[in-house]
């Protein structure tokens, strides 16, 4: 059997090294923890400030938007994106949770158009990803 590395990076060499090529696919999750804006994102404080008048009128805008217009289907968008939605709902962020233990809001989404589709809450201490409708 080979020696153990003590070298993190030889670590994740031999990691690497014995992982299928369907679980090499997680490169992504390298890439994203090189990113800076990732890492920026991930460690950012939660903004909890009162909105502008600008941010207001931008959320009447897209209310009176989908009174009148079809939204968009969420399998639509993932598929769009290449993604879905199990990586979404395994998804911890380039740093697993970020360095201040907070994962970003996750928005909530109502059953009908009555009310506005998507609303995002401060992140919860109970569970980083809310319950999908059935």
């Amino acid at each position: 059997m080979a020696q153990a590395a003590t070298n993190p990076k030889q670590q994740a060499h031999e990691l690497i090294d014995r992982m299928s090529v369907g679980q090499a696919a997680a490169v992504g999750l390298f890439k994203a923890m090189l990113d800076p804006v990732e890492i920026a994102l991930a460690n950012a404080p939660y903004d909890d400030g009162p909105l502008s008048t600008e941010e207001i009128k931008a959320l009447d805008a897209s209310t009176e938007w989908i009174k009148h217009n079809q939204g968009i289907a969420h399998e639509q968008v993932l598929a769009e994106l290449g993604i879905t939605q199990e990586e979404i709902d395994n998804y911890k962020g380039p740093m697993g949770s970020g360095s201040s233990g907070q994962t970003r809001p996750r928005p909530t989404c109502a059953a009908s158009t009555a009310t506005p589709p998507c609303i995002f809450s401060p992140p919860s201490t109970a569970s980083p990803v809310p319950a999908r409708a059935t």
